[in-house]
């Protein structure tokens, strides 16, 4: 059966997919990207130093891409203005790489940061030039142009390491990019102009991760994950807290916003408890929570679920009977479906 189910077709039963090959080390990062032609994929990347396309039509993945001399933390999946769909990677060897999905070859490799490359998120300015922000230890992000693959701003402000960025888009069309720091803050960017419009402080412990979203009013905001073991919302266009989600029993690792079908925002978040939340964005509800089987370091949503990175291995979370589900009311916190799996082993 493959890892992909649309919407009607995750009422049946759960199944279970293994593939016997995978990556050997840990998921450290997961994205997911819809090609031109409709057809989804899912972009791991590991501590292996590689990074694997899977086609979650089908449950296959393409040749493992290596070209890395150190771990791989952090990938994003974009599609360029003549339709080429491509990966960026970022990585302890103090470089990001951006990967010609279609080849696997490399385009650009993208140097400037002085020390790890933790993470990476892509953005779209508004003229609708693709961008890539990179995140770093040396206290940075740097804003590329993913077209030439070079760099458009230098994103100074943090006063530790930047360990996580996402992309959003404030009402008015304003492209941002928000990071995460362990000096316990976030920053939200302009990305046309480079510069900090709000530090968002609340957290008491390093900031790991960061997702941006859209409440049903329009209202941008951005969630942030923890090693207080809580996550924030904050309005992104006045800086300030709507919720902050409590419900973990140790440090949050990553954060994703995956909205359902009918428009409800919802935040999914794991840690190092080695549960996984998911929360009501615009109420700030802890709606359904699992336990997975070891502890999850990164999301990435897809259409009417998500895929959590732990181990070696993807899971994938789609919930069934998704009318009823919002008819009913959400169920338990054990009764969430794990209908797929990726295992190197």
């Amino acid at each position: 059966m493959p890892l992909w189910t649309t919407q009607h077709e995750a009422r049946r039963v759960p199944a279970y997919v293994h593939s016997r090959t995978g990556h050997t080390q840990w998921v450290r990062a997961v994205s997911s990207i819809l090609l031109p032609d409709g057809t989804p994929l899912a972009i791991t990347a590991s501590s292996d130093r590689s990074m694997i396309v899977w086609n979650l039509s089908t449950g296959a993945h393409r040749p493992v891409i290596t070209g890395h001399r150190g771990e791989v933390n952090g990938v994003a999946g974009a599609v360029l203005p003549d339709g080429t769909p491509v990966a960026v990677t970022a990585s302890y060897d103090r470089t990001a790489i951006v990967w010609d999905l279609e080849t696997g070859t490399p385009r650009h490799t993208l140097t400037g940061h002085k020390d790890v490359v933790r993470a990476v998120s892509g953005a779209r300015l508004a003229d609708g030039t693709p961008v890539a922000v990179t995140a770093s230890f040396d206290r940075t992000a740097i804003v590329w142009d993913l077209e030439t693959g070079t760099p458009r701003h230098t994103l100074t402000g943090h006063k530790d390491v930047v360990r996580a960025v996402s992309g959003a888009r404030l009402a008015d069309g304003t492209p941002v990019a928000v990071t995460a720091s362990y000096d316990k803050t976030a920053i939200v960017w302009d990305l046309e102009t480079g510069t900090p419009r709000h530090t968002l402080t609340g957290h008491c412990g390093e900031v790991n991760g960061v997702a941006g979203a859209v409440l049903p009013d329009g209202t941008p905001v951005a969630v942030t994950a923890s090693y207080d073991k809580t996550a924030i919302v904050w309005d992104l266009e006045t800086g300030t807290p709507r919720h902050t989600l409590t419900g973990h029993g140790e440090w949050l690792s990553a954060v994703a916003y995956t909205p359902l079908p009918d428009g409800t925002p919802l935040a999914v978040t794991t840690g190092h408890d080695k549960t996984v939340i998911v929360w009501d964005l615009a109420t700030g509800r802890k709606m359904w929570s699992s336990q997975l089987h070891d502890t999850g370091l990164s999301i990435a949503a897809v259409p009417a679920g998500f895929l959590i990175g732990r181990g070696p291995d993807i899971q994938c979370f789609l919930w069934t009977d998704l009318e009823g589900l919002l008819a009913r009311g959400w169920p338990e916190p054990s009764s969430g479906q794990r209908i797929c799996s990726y295992s190197a082993e």
